[in-house]
């Protein structure tokens, strides 16, 4: 996965760009980067995105994508996805100075953390990545996940298709058959995976800057 090598993100106003060449290794700093960053115009550190953290499971997910293991690719996509938008939730919480953020964030269910954000930001999270241009990214997660869950409670990779019998009355008559997954399935995950790294990327910038501490006087 290219976008792997290409994202970083600026410490100083938290804007994720699209640019290998910002990854310039810092000399006073191995293993670490700095550069001019284009968005804030100041020379600050870097760090790749999406995290070193999870770059094995996007490696794992493009290695079971080539392997023809489509429901390997469907859970770790699951993961990807997960822990991409924990990333976002915490970096919410830490930049408009609600702490302490991972006694907030942990063990609250993603449906509750969708109903914070918007607490948070006043954007409606699906309405907001149809704005970003990436409106079919959580129908695709909600079915992705329903086969994962699937599998999980039954140990069967299995999908549901729909199979034309023919017509009646003029209409088209269709029913369910459960069918094993297929490649299809592993591309349908791959390309969702690089539209987890597109579209957080985004989210991350739009929500990458500090909130202002109010001073009072006193």
């Amino acid at each position: 996965m290219r976008s792997l090598d290409s994202y970083s993100d600026c410490l100083k106003c938290g804007s994720v760009i699209n640019d290998s060449s910002l990854l310039v290794p810092d000399e006073l700093n191995p293993g670490k980067y700095r550069s001019l960053c284009p968005s804030c115009k100041h020379e600050t550190m870097r760090t790749p995105f999406p995290p070193r953290s999870l770059r094995p499971v996007f490696e794992m997910i493009a290695e079971c994508a080539e392997l023809n293991r489509p429901i390997l690719v469907l859970i770790l996509a699951c993961t990807a996805y997960e822990s991409m938008f924990d990333g976002l939730f915490y970096r919410i919480l830490e930049r408009q100075h609600v702490f302490p953020v991972e006694a907030i964030a942990d063990g609250i269910e993603y449906r509750s953390k969708i109903r914070i954000f918007h607490n948070l930001t006043g954007k409606r999270f699906e309405s907001y990545l149809g704005k970003l241009g990436f409106k079919k990214l959580h129908t695709n997660l909600m079915e992705i996940k329903r086969r994962r869950n699937g599998f999980i409670h039954t140990g069967v990779a299995h999908k549901e298709v729909e199979v034309k019998l023919g017509l009646h009355s003029g209409k088209q008559f269709c029913f369910p058959k459960r069918v094993d997954l297929d490649q299809s399935d592993s591309e349908r995950a791959l390309k969702f995976t690089l539209d987890i790294i597109h579209c957080f990327a985004r989210l991350y910038s739009d929500f990458g800057k500090y909130a202002e501490i109010e001073s009072y006087d006193y």
